[in-house]
């Protein structure tokens, strides 16, 4: 959570690396490219990213950014599941 706040400033430097890898770069231009979008016109939409259709509960469709940015329909879908099936936990409230 909130890794993706950096890259959407085109913030690639870190405390590990002199110079952003390729990869990187990539990845900043794909997350800018997103918000810039969704700021402008609502929709993430653009040339810089795989289709992206809105959510819905059938598909559920993610995009996952990544060395290979895509988007998938319920992804992890068996452990959703399987927390659904489980319910919330049965924590005391005190």
């Amino acid at each position: 959570h909130t890794t993706d706040v950096p890259l959407t400033f085109h913030n690639t430097l870190n405390q590990f690396t002199a110079g952003a890898p390729p990869e990187m770069e990539r990845l900043a231009d794909e997350m800018a490219s997103v918000w810039l979008a969704f700021a402008r016109t609502g929709n993430p939409n653009n040339s810089l990213i795989p289709r992206w259709d809105p959510y819905d509960i059938e598909k559920r469709q993610t995009m996952i950014f990544g060395r290979e940015t895509r988007a998938v329909s319920d992804p992890d879908g068996e452990l959703r599941k399987l927390h659904q099936e489980l319910g919330p936990p049965n924590i005391p409230v005190w």
